[in-house]
């Protein structure tokens, strides 16, 4: 068997080396080589698929319909607040109501009622409020989902494709998500019958179980629909929302791949743990049997939370409510205007709390650096070489610091703040072509390429850059 680091060595000679000197080589050396060349560009053609499949539903699908939804709460809101006004009106009688005694009459308490709001404009603010309610279960902030449904071609072609090309594999509880997403292809192509007409799916072949309870089950399980169908475009996205997310979480893998790997093909396991699982836990200073000790930690975990839970319900405003879920993740809801508010834990016994922070903060923007620097190339050392590994890490805070002087002087809008994987999709792996002429050099970019117009804008801002001295 050969081990990983060598099979990397092969596929990077087999990338750089020439054909004479390949060529010069064993039998079994050219084979090894060759294999380990080839296993290498199908890994970095599934990560590059797969991060592009991360971009389109992260910006193009779910990102864009969010924005659309935010638009469209914005035209809603004035007759939103018109609405939950003429509500409030009926709801402060019946609070009064309670005050004024047993005998009085439901008639009196409808003419106390209609002397504010008329019946007829109670029931539209009721019918206009319940479609603007979240479905039970659901996010406050998850009804952009249903804007996807209209961007259905969007998905068509490249699904069966994704399903068809890349080897997927997943954990016990993501197994019916990946499940239903290698159905998709099957279903998609399914031509139209009387029973199942254009724009529906089987619902007998679709696997319903996996669709959420919340803002899913509206349009997928649409009201009118024909019997024993569901929603086609609907349950599409609803079943690529599901695959990403536990491809995020790696739930869901790649089997040959580098970044979407399954995690686990990492750990030791048999002899090999067996023989290190004694020094390890030494030096960590930790007990074989982690029930007690985990005990411990969740006991101090759970009474931080609820002091921080009880100083917070002391200096809050009365309109703000803390909460503690069942899985012990604390809350704080601000009632009046739908704010939500986060906290963080500090061991730091003084300063202010303004000063905590602030260094919280500012802290939190270094792991944003960070995390920028892994996805520009400090995610994974090219070498066991030191030398090199030093030169790979200068190259990579290069690129970390080209690219944040990049977005703080060329561009602005959503790129200006863009992950370093949304800027090499949209600007820095664009298609375009160097042409000479008229002793001038000139860079063609194609005019369908949708952020064309950043690009020119960010050139046109680079040349305006006096030079130094």
């Amino acid at each position: 068997m050969v081990p990983p680091r060598r099979a990397a060595e092969l596929a990077r000679y087999g990338l750089t080396g020439k054909a004479p000197a390949l060529r010069r080589h064993g039998y079994a050396r050219k084979l090894a080589t060759l294999l380990s060349t080839v296993v290498m560009l199908e890994a970095r053609a599934t990560d590059d698929a797969l991060e592009l499949f991360d971009v389109l539903m992260t910006t193009e699908l779910m990102g864009r319909a969010e924005r659309e939804s935010s638009k469209e709460k914005l035209r809603r809101f004035p007759r939103l607040s018109r609405d939950a006004a003429r509500c409030a009106a009926a709801v402060e009688v019946l609070l009064e109501a309670v005050e004024w005694g047993d005998g009085i009459s439901v008639e009196v308490i409808w003419d106390a009622i209609e002397s504010r709001v008329s019946r007829a404009e109670l029931r539209t603010a009721v019918a206009n409020l319940a479609q603007m309610t979240p479905p039970p279960e659901a996010d406050p902030h998850g009804e952009w989902r249903a804007k996807l449904v209209d961007r259905y071609k969007v998905v068509a072609r490249f699904v069966p494709l994704l399903v068809k090309t890349i080897r997927l594999e997943a954990t016990a509880e993501a197994a019916p998500v990946l499940y239903a997403l290698q159905g998709l292809p099957e279903l998609m192509a399914a031509r139209a019958t009387k029973q199942v007409p254009a724009g529906f799916l089987d619902a007998r072949h679709a696997s319903v179980d996996v669709v959420p309870p919340g803002w899913w089950r509206p349009p997928v399980f649409a009201p009118g629909r024909p019997e024993g169908t569901v929603d086609r475009a609907a349950y599409v996205f609803c079943v690529l929302e599901l695959f990403h997310q536990r491809l995020k979480r790696r739930d869901i893998f790649a089997v040959v791949s580098s970044r979407w790997a399954d995690p686990r093909a990492q750990l030791l396991t048999g002899p090999a743990w067996e023989a290190t699982r004694g020094p390890v836990l030494d030096v960590l200073r930790l007990p074989e049997q982690p029930d007690g000790l985990l005990d411990a930690y969740a006991g101090e975990l759970d009474a931080a939370w609820r002091h921080v839970a009880a100083r917070l319900a002391e200096t809050v405003d009365a309109d703000a409510e803390v909460r503690i879920d069942a899985d012990g993740r604390l809350s704080l809801f601000e009632e009046r205007d739908g704010w939500r508010y986060t906290a963080f834990v500090t061991n730091t016994t003084t300063g202010a709390l303004q000063w905590l922070e602030a260094r919280h903060r500012a802290h939190a923007r270094v792991e944003d650096r960070i995390r920028c620097a892994k996805d520009t190339g400090l995610r994974r050392l090219p070498s066991r070489e030191f030398a090199i590994n030093t030169a790979w890490c200068q190259i990579a805070a290069m690129a970390c610091d080209l690219i944040a002087w990049l977005q703080l002087l060329t561009l602005d809008g959503d790129l200006a703040k863009a992950e370093p994987k949304r800027l090499r999709y949209r600007l820095l792996h664009t298609a375009a072509r160097l042409v000479r002429g008229q002793r001038r050099r000139r860079l063609r970019i194609p005019p369908t390429w949708p952020w064309a117009n950043q690009i020119t804008a960010a050139f046109t801002r680079i040349a305006a850059i006096p030079a130094p001295g």
